[in-house]
């Protein structure tokens, strides 16, 4: 009885294991895809996000010196 219940075994083995796992690497490879490019669209994100603060910085000292010389140009007349 082992003689034949091993095969079989292992066939069936073969025809269900391998496929699942051949399906289970497909589905790891497609989410960790997905999550790379997850990551990718955060990190342009955080880009976008400091390209803006820096942007405002900017516009923020632009405002302050032009405050600072028109109070200058008011006390000197």
């Amino acid at each position: 009885m082992p003689d034949v219940l091993v095969p079989i075994v292992s066939v069936i083995s073969l025809f269900v294991g391998l496929p699942l796992i051949l399906v289970s690497a497909g589905i790891a490879r497609r989410y960790f895809k997905l999550k790379d490019r997850e990551l990718d669209l955060r990190r342009e994100e955080l880009d976008l996000e400091r390209e803006r603060v820096t942007v405002l910085r900017l516009l923020e000292e632009d405002d302050r010196r032009e405050r600072a010389l028109l109070d200058e140009r008011k006390r000197s007349t």
